[in-house]
């Protein structure tokens, strides 16, 4: 019951391993990665136009931002959603 049981080297190898480490940590779809990214961005040009104080294109970028985090965030439900069906977890 308590033994350990011991695997030759051939089985598994340290870059198996770094392999398995990395696939488990691929984003799901790129979407989402650049959703994030495009929502920072944009959010910096919204605060940078309200610093230098052009209210005007401060309300745009800002509302810019509201759209492309809620388009964000419905690239994240639908990836968690299509995963549900696929039962894949890569």
């Amino acid at each position: 019951m308590g033994e350990v049981v011991n695997k030759n080297e051939s089985d598994w190898t340290d870059s198996d391993a770094t392999q398995d480490l990395f696939a488990n940590k691929r984003p799901r779809s790129i979407l989402v990665p650049i959703g994030c990214f495009a929502t920072a961005a944009i959010l910096a040009s919204g605060l940078w136009s309200f610093k230098k104080g052009n209210v005007k294109h401060s309300q745009y970028w800002m509302r810019a931002r509201v759209v492309s985090q809620m388009t964000t965030v419905l690239l994240m439900a639908g990836t968690t959603y299509g995963m549900s069906f696929t039962g894949s977890s890569s």
